[in-house]
């Protein structure tokens, strides 16, 4: 009797290892057969209009500098030596710029930060000019807090208008230590409906 109970408890304990475990595209799995848990998922992505904004603009604005470079070589007997040089240092500069932001489309057009009813996945990349990318998955019982930052950023075509966006995320372990720092890119969409499942989990400080 004492051994079968010893067996069940053993039984019991390795389950519950393995579900700790469990992947997130496992736990994702488990997850989908359960319906009445979907209504608690909330998935935050890079906005696709952004996406296609920065690849668009980024590859014509390559092309047309490419053309223009190609242009000088073409006609070098029309400049003077140093102006020719000045004016392709600053085309090839100009395309660079074109082809980090269509590179910056192409990266962050997967990124996402999902939250249900077991925990928060983040596959993300940061808003820095060398980019970070953030990749963590945590179940709510290794959580104790969150705290979420405000970013003011420029908006609308004429980049004057400014909006501010909740796109920075700070986790707490169940002993109060940091655990997850991010400062996510801003084309990403805010971090409010996250939080609003999050909140039912952990509790929100404030340490901005």
């Amino acid at each position: 009797m004492m051994l079968l109970l010893k067996l069940k408890i053993n039984q019991m304990f390795m389950k519950k290892k393995a579900k700790k475990a469990m992947s997130f595209e496992e736990r994702r799995k488990a997850y989908l057969k359960q319906p009445q848990k979907r209504s608690l998922e909330v998935r935050n992505e890079t906005s696709s209009v952004s996406v296609k904004y920065l690849v668009g603009i980024g590859a014509a604005g390559s092309l047309f500098f490419l053309w223009i470079l190609w242009l000088t070589f073409l006609n070098e007997e029309d400049y003077a030596s140093r102006d020719l040089l000045l004016i392709r240092g600053g085309f090839v500069l100009f395309m660079f710029c074109t082809v980090w932001m269509a590179r910056l489309g192409i990266l962050i057009r997967n990124d996402y930060v999902q939250v249900d009813s077991e925990g928060i996945t983040i596959d993300a990349h940061s808003k820095h000019f060398f980019t970070k990318h953030y990749r963590a998955c945590f179940r709510w019982e290794e959580l104790s807090a969150y705290s979420i930052g405000i970013t003011e950023v420029s908006a609308g075509v004429e980049l004057i208008r400014r909006e501010k966006i909740g796109n920075k995320l700070k986790l707490f372990d169940v002993n109060g230590c940091l655990v997850g720092n991010f400062d996510f890119q801003h084309y990403m969409d805010d971090l409010s409906g996250v939080e609003r499942i999050m909140s039912e989990y952990i509790k929100k400080v404030d340490c901005w």
